[in-house]
């Protein structure tokens, strides 16, 4: 499988269970997920900010750079800039996934003779 179809599919599955959703799709683009996360956070936004701020917390979501993305100063709406740190985060989190679970084939032998 190409590696960005498996950090994305990782990323996916990363962000279904950490927002405890099951509407991604398993074919999801990067732009579908980023649109995901974007609605998700308006409405937390909205509705519950305390959600919003655990989930940030949970995830290791820098704090600064939070409290930069809901500045009256900010470049773009906070939603977009929360859910784009996310994905990153989520992204890292795929990718780490990723390199130290799968096997390197280089490797020859049971390493006790290498």
């Amino acid at each position: 499988m190409n590696k960005q179809v498996l950090i994305l599919k990782q990323t996916s599955a990363f962000v279904q269970k950490d927002f405890e959703v099951d509407s991604i799709p398993e074919d999801v683009t990067e732009e579908e997920l980023l649109d995901f996360l974007k609605r998700y956070i308006y409405d937390l936004l909205d509705n519950n900010m305390e959600r919003l701020f655990y989930l940030m917390y949970r995830l290791d979501i820098n704090e600064q750079k939070v409290q930069e993305a809901l500045s009256p100063k900010a470049e773009k709406p906070p939603h977009e800039l929360i859910a784009k740190l996310i994905y990153s985060r989520e992204k890292q989190k795929a990718l780490s996934r990723i390199e130290y679970t799968t096997p390197n084939t280089e490797d020859v032998g049971d390493g006790w003779n290498s």
